[in-house]
């Protein structure tokens, strides 16, 4: 579901950039070798984290908020460098 919400965001966004880049994320992310949601370091909970986050992301959009869709995308960003970039670091 995931990617399916991220690929129609970009979509929504007409960033060609933005498409490109998600779609190379769901490339990685769909490789065997992807096992960010396996790692001692990846909670459950931050599936959840994470989807309350997309709702966020999704009311703004759908209210035609493009300040709160900004807010909450910086929020999400900054969630996954901060949970998942260790992760993923200390796999390189």
């Amino acid at each position: 579901m995931g990617e399916l919400f991220h690929r129609a965001v970009a979509e929504a966004s007409g960033n060609g950039i933005l498409i490109n880049a998600i779609d190379q994320i769901i490339g990685i992310k769909t490789h065997p070798r992807w096992s960010v949601k396996t790692s001692v370091g990846f909670a459950p909970s931050l599936v959840q984290q994470y989807s309350q986050q997309h709702e966020e992301l999704l009311i703004a959009i759908k209210a035609g908020d493009a300040d709160a869709a900004e807010a909450a995308m910086r929020r999400h960003i900054m969630a996954l460098a901060l949970t998942i970039g260790p992760v993923i670091a200390k796999r390189h």
